[in-house]
């Protein structure tokens, strides 16, 4: 005898498809549908098919009024019309089968079993076959826990099962108890599963990242931390990581979800580090992330968590939002993140993870305008311990740019750096063979002599002057600046301080530094020598040495007016001082040098360094006054030599 079978609309892994594709929609039950919210859905290679039978039966040109999401859910499974099916074949006659092919064995299996009488609730697979059952006791649940129980019985991730029953897809939130509550039988409800999308070995991930976000945002922890692993994998590409297309994608908030999960520090690891790269972007890349409130939860996950994985990752991401500029870094100072920073920095005994904390605290104190002392003050004695005990010189280097944030600003800045009593230390590291090294540490050195009296006379007792007068010979243009500049803030300080540049021979070391291919080495050593002769006994005592002189002459072949205007100056306080003590020897032994030529170079110029330099000549050599010439400023000065 004939049958017939119904034909279904739609096959079970279709429907599931969608289903799924219509819960990220987030859409009510009861909610008019447009196909407007499900043409971007007909885009996916997946859902293709599906959407075009969808688009035929209710959104076609004999459609009235929208169908709400249930009746679109409903007519899916719904048969369209019935389809005769291939005539039964006949059993053969129980006479001839007096043989059999193969095992007399048979497997049991449950297909369409019958539930006993106490079952209030069925989960069968699209075979028929039965694969949960409960009773009204336990139906005491919500479809949640029911999908989580059968997902753990099949050992499949839940995001993969979706349940189907009374002619409608079930929401997670709906009671199990409601649905069976006045029935007779047990309710039937449909598995339908649905895989979630995997990579295609074959293509670059790059271009897969809609298959990357749906496995992150599966609650399988094996497609959680594949995902998560690709995406660090890509976010670690040297040149042009796609950081913008991820953030598109949506994907940060999932990353910053999964790296909170204290029971996969595995899973943490991997988040971070892809959150890491994220946030070693752009500034707008940075804003997005920090929008996001990546620092406060970043801090809480270095508060909680002992996984030294996690833990260095956490740093280093936060090092980089703090480096990106001052307000984010403000942002992490808010937070509170430098207090477990320091307290990973004091407990690590891995060099990666010193290193890393040692750079990030160094991100916390740079950048303009400065952070408050206040907030550094822990900062100060936690690196100058790793500046007196560690050889590694990335932990050195970072350390020493940590006390040269610090220290540059006001005396107070620079007390909490000189209280540490790391100055002999620094003069050693001012040897060191790396110029990475004795940058950071002579920049430090030279914020220190920047202050008071006191805090200067402090720090040359650590006999800095050897050290000084072989980095006035570095090869590095940078060094050698800093070295002047430094000498030039000292020879701004008291006579006796100016006094300990000459008798250590520094004074001379740096005067041949008067040619020094490099101008802003140059204008240093200008500073130093126009500081120096601020004060009149050193004058008389050091500067009228004709070495010196000749040094000034030598700079006043420059075209600077900066240059010009401090060598001139130097000139102007020499004048002054001889005519006070009114000594012939004294000036004899300056007009050795003659400046004339220079100066009249000068008075020709404009602005200020003409009108100083005609007024010194006026002041040396006034006696041998021969026309007046007009000065830049309508006034005039005398011209000299023949």
């Amino acid at each position: 005898q004939a049958c017939h079978s119904v034909a279904v609309a739609m096959d079970l892994a279709s429907y599931g498809r969608v289903v799924a594709a219509f819960d990220e929609l987030k859409l009510k039950a009861e909610d008019e549908l447009k196909w407007e919210q499900c043409a971007h859905l007909a885009e996916r290679p997946e859902l293709a098919q599906a959407m075009q039978t969808l688009q035929a039966r209710f959104f076609g040109a004999s459609s009235t009024a929208p169908p709400t999401l249930k009746d679109v859910l409903q007519g899916l499974l719904s048969p369209d019309k019935a389809a005769p099916a291939e005539p039964a074949p006949a059993e053969p006659a129980a006479e001839a089968m007096v043989k059999r092919s193969g095992s007399l064995k048979k497997q049991r299996t449950n297909e369409l079993d019958e539930a006993d009488s106490s079952t209030a609730l069925v989960v069968r697979t699209a075979a028929g076959s039965m694969v949960l059952t409960w009773s009204k006791q336990d139906a005491n649940q919500t479809v949640a826990e029911l999908r989580k129980q059968v997902a753990e019985q099949l050992s499949r991730c839940v995001d993969e099962v979706k349940f189907v029953a009374l002619e409608r897809p079930l929401l997670d939130d709906e009671s199990c108890a409601e649905l069976i509550d006045g029935k007779t039988e047990a309710l039937e409800v449909l598995m339908v599963t649905q895989e979630i999308p995997k990579l295609d070995p074959d293509q670059p991930v790059a271009d897969q990242l809609d298959t990357l976000k749906a496995m992150l945002r599966s609650t399988s922890p094996e497609y959680q931390l594949d995902a998560a692993n690709n995406y660090r994998k890509l976010l670690s590409i040297e040149r042009d990581p796609p950081i913008g297309k991820i953030l598109e994608s949506g994907v940060a908030p999932r990353l910053l979800e999964l790296a909170q999960w204290m029971e996969s520090p595995k899973l943490q690891f991997e988040a971070l580090w892809a959150i890491c790269n994220i946030v070693s972007g752009s500034q707008e890349q940075t804003q997005a992330m920090v929008d996001l409130d990546v620092v406060p939860i970043v801090t809480r996950i270095l508060q909680t968590s002992d996984n030294p994985d996690v833990l260095e990752q956490g740093v280093w991401a936060l090092g980089n939002v703090a480096g990106d500029c001052a307000g984010h870094r403000d942002v992490c100072l808010r937070e509170g993140c430098l207090e477990p920073i320091l307290r990973i920095l004091q407990q690590s005994g891995r060099l990666s993870c010193t290193r890393n904390a040692v750079w990030a605290v160094s991100n916390l104190c740079r950048g303009r305008p400065k952070p408050r002392l206040e907030d550094l003050r822990p900062v100060v004695p936690v690196i100058a311990e790793q500046l007196r005990n560690s050889h590694d010189q990335e932990v050195l280097v970072d350390s020493l740019w940590c006390f040269s944030y610090i220290s540059d600003g006001a005396n107070a800045d620079i007390q909490v750096v000189l209280d540490t009593g790391i100055c002999e230390r620094l003069v050693e590291l001012m040897s060191h063979e790396s110029p990475q090294v004795i940058t950071p540490a002579l920049r430090t050195a030279a914020n220190l002599v920047t202050g008071d009296d006191m805090q200067t006379d402090f720090f040359l007792r650590s006999q800095p002057w050897d050290t000084m007068k072989i980095l006035l010979g570095n090869t590095k243009t940078k060094i050698r600046q800093e070295c002047c500049w430094m000498i030039s803030n000292i020879c701004a300080g008291t006579t006796s301080q100016i006094n300990q540049v000459f008798e250590s021979g520094l004074f001379s070391t740096m005067l041949k530094r008067v040619r020094d291919t490099e101008y802003s080495v140059r204008k240093e050593v200008a500073f130093a020598l126009a500081n120096a002769s601020e004060k009149e006994e050193v004058i008389l005592d050091s500067l009228m040495q004709q070495e010196i002189l000749e040094s000034i002459k030598a700079l006043m072949e420059s075209t600077d007016d900066k240059i010009l205007v401090l060598c001139v100056t130097f000139l102007e306080n020499v004048a002054k001082a001889l005519h006070k003590k009114d000594s012939p020897e004294e000036w004899a032994r300056f007009k050795r040098v003659s400046f004339e030529d220079e100066l009249e170079v000068c008075v020709r110029r404009r602005g200020e360094v003409a009108d100083k330099a005609g007024e010194v000549l006026q002041e040396l050599y006034e006696d041998q006054a021969d026309d007046p010439v007009p000065t830049s400023t309508g006034g005039y000065s005398f011209a000299f030599g023949g």
